[in-house]
């Protein structure tokens, strides 16, 4: 390859952190993340600094995707990598919405509680759509999410169509794997172990922030206090329930009030739960879902510039830093675009978001969906430095002014956190490429 006549890739971020530069590269994610000294960067153009560079280091930005040939199209190996998502049918994600019962009334909140429960009926037509997906596709994981209102007031929904789907799946020799998504009231002990003998392992938790905080913005319907119920839950689980197939995501629903002191909720937090590293803590910026309920909660809602404030303060705990890091392992690509992927609502009737509960399909429309929806919007995205992860198919309904994923809005702070020790030299004084600890 001739080495005069190189390109900076358009899939690359350079973020400013004291006298370097962390580059990151869309297409490769995590494992070519790179430092250089800023004055091999060019901060207007985004483009890498090559008057004077010599070939040693050339040679290392071209192996790590930095620098290309100039004749190179980029957007051919983007295409390619849509191609095969498009055709993988190896996954089959469902969430089951078990009732849209709630026993909280959080202020935020996008759905219309009613007493609706999944039938037996419902179940077993679910138990038969899946099978037609196994008989015709033959994937190799069905990956359940249990959802709600709250889906824990649903047990036994839980308990019979898991038993269901754990032996259609032993029949055909598929994964099963399972989540929940819980406000945390009913997992007490006995719950827990109940959900686990399903498989259920994975579990989402919301806690907004202080006792004050939370109490105000979820409380119980009627009225009265959430936080303490969750907190003694979540301890009683550390203490009595010592597997390690046990994770826990707690979700920290971040607003206006909680800017001052978003570092204390999140120590306060690591405290609770005895720094166990089976539990996550996450914060993510209150956002607007649809609904009545959140125009009432306007005010509490983050601008673009309080967003990136409260990551940069987050970022300081290496676990939130890893996890948003490690979120580039992956494509950001929504599950409405994604094959064999819908919501079964509480009435048996599917759609392709729990979102957009107002709108019902056919297993056919679904997929047809799912590939208009690339082919509508991907145009107008190619020149980002972030379409090689993102490809225009993140969640359509996102409410910030670029419908983007919200790792475009903090990459200067994501990559400005990562700590200066986990970085090992390429070239002395030039290079150092990042290593995951």
């Amino acid at each position: 390859m001739n080495m005069n006549k190189l390109k900076t890739s358009r899939f690359v971020y350079g973020a400013e952190k004291n006298d370097d530069i962390i580059l990151y590269h869309s297409l490769y994610g995590t494992n070519n993340i790179l430092k250089i000294k800023s004055d091999m960067w060019t901060k207007e153009s985004s483009q890498i600094n090559m008057a004077g560079m010599d070939e040693e280091t050339k040679e290392v930005l071209l192996k790590y995707g930095y620098l290309i040939d100039e004749s190179e199209e980029e957007l051919a190996a983007v295409n390619q990598k849509r191609e095969r998502e498009n055709q993988d049918y190896s996954t089959v994600r469902i969430i089951v919405m078990t009732t849209m019962n709630c026993n909280f009334d959080c202020k935020y909140c996008y759905e219309r509680k009613n007493k609706e429960r999944l039938s037996e009926e419902a179940q077993e037509e679910l138990v038969n759509k899946i099978e037609g997906i196994f008989q015709t596709q033959n994937p190799k994981l069905l990956n359940i999410s249990w959802f709600g209102g709250e889906p824990m007031l649903a047990m036994d929904v839980i308990e019979n169509l898991s038993k269901k789907l754990i032996d259609l799946c032993k029949k055909y020799k598929i994964m099963y794997l399972a989540s929940i998504t819980t406000n945390g009231f009913y997992l007490s002990i006995n719950n827990i172990r109940r959900l686990m003998k399903y498989r259920v392992y994975s579990y989402q938790v919301t806690i907004d922030g202080t006792e004050e905080t939370h109490n105000y913005q979820r409380p119980l319907i009627g009225g009265g206090n959430s936080y303490t119920s969750i907190i003694e839950n979540i301890k009683r689980i550390q203490q009595e329930i010592k597997s390690g197939l046990l994770h826990f995501v707690l979700r920290v629903n971040v607003g206006i009030s909680c800017i001052e002191i978003i570092e204390k909720i999140l120590k306060d937090l690591e405290e609770k739960v005895n720094h166990d590293g089976r539990f996550m803590i996450m914060p993510i910026p209150i956002s607007d879902w649809g609904g009545d309920r959140v125009l009432g909660f306007k005010d509490e809602l983050l601008d673009e510039q309080m967003v990136k404030g409260i990551f940069k303060k987050a970022f300081q705990n290496p676990e939130i830093l890893s996890y948003y890091l490690t979120s580039f392992d992956e494509t950001s690509i929504c599950d409405i675009n994604k094959n064999n992927s819908f919501v079964v609502k509480p009435n048996g009737k599917l759609t392709r978001c729990s979102v957009e509960l107002e709108e019902e399909y056919s297993m056919d429309e679904l997929q047809d969906l799912s590939i208009a929806k690339v082919l509508e919007q991907d145009k107008k995205c190619e020149k980002c430095f972030l379409f090689a992860w993102c490809m225009q198919r993140v969640c359509p309904k996102k409410t910030n002014s670029t419908n983007c994923p919200i790792q475009k809005i903090i990459m200067e702070e994501l990559l400005g956190g990562i700590p200066k020790d986990h970085f090992e030299t390429l070239i002395k004084d030039k290079i150092c490429l990042y290593r995951r600890r």
